[in-house]
């Protein structure tokens, strides 16, 4: 029961990412096609600045990270069951319909994302990034071969429409590198604090225990301290 409400909860904050946005800084080659991107610095090619995104990516990591890779992608499902149906909960809508679009396949992206993201978090917060890591290219990997797909005609031997869909996902590479090695981060200093917890909690529960027989002894023998 527990484990369908992690589901349910993840799922909930995954829907409601796609509506939040934030500013944060991008660093790509050449021209940027990041969304509502604003340039700060260039430098040999280079171009700086912030861009707007929203959280629904980030949900989809914590989704595996937090819960694990079957638990993880479960609310992933659930996300695009819930989306396909008909619930408003993607960028720009939902419905059946919405399967159509070339840019499903990066919807289809989490669950091997949520996977990969819990797939190595025992290890701590190494394991962690590096799952997100492989999660991200799984989900840009779907994505791009079901955008090159949809189009009229399909593209599949088309090396300018691989190489574009491609850069055009990759732009995001180092703003998602800084916030999955700040989730990972995170996620590593939660779980050395519910560890250092869950230790002092044993310690005062075994203290508590030792006492109680003390006691229980004393009154049995009340002469044996003398």
């Amino acid at each position: 029961m527990i484990a369908l409400l992690n589901i349910l909860l993840m799922a909930t904050f995954t829907a409601l990412g796609t509506f939040v946005a934030v500013r944060v800084p991008f660093l790509t080659w050449g021209v940027p096609v990041v969304p509502a991107a604003e340039e700060l610095v260039h430098w040999r090619g280079l171009v700086a600045g912030l861009c707007t995104i929203t959280l629904q990516v980030p949900f989809v990591w914590a989704s595996g990270a937090l819960l694990g890779p079957w638990q993880g992608m479960a609310a992933q499902a659930a996300v695009l069951v819930v989306g396909v149906a008909g619930l408003p909960i993607f960028l720009e809508g939902g419905g059946p319909g919405y399967v159509l679009r070339p840019s499903f396949g990066y919807l289809l992206g989490f669950l091997p994302a949520a996977f990969f993201a819990g797939l190595f978090v025992r290890k701590g917060p190494i394991g962690a990034f590096l799952g997100m890591v492989l999660g991200q290219l799984a989900m840009w990997a779907v994505g791009v071969t079901w955008q090159v797909g949809a189009t009229r005609p399909p593209a599949w031997l088309d090396v300018t429409t691989w190489q574009r869909s491609w850069a055009g996902a990759l732009q995001l590479a180092p703003t998602y590198l800084m916030l999955m090695a700040a989730l990972a981060l995170a996620i590593g200093i939660f779980a050395a604090a519910r560890q250092a917890f869950q230790s002092a909690f044993q310690q005062q529960r075994e203290g508590a225990v030792v006492d109680k027989v003390d006691e229980h002894h004393g009154a049995e023998h009340p002469g044996a301290g003398r």
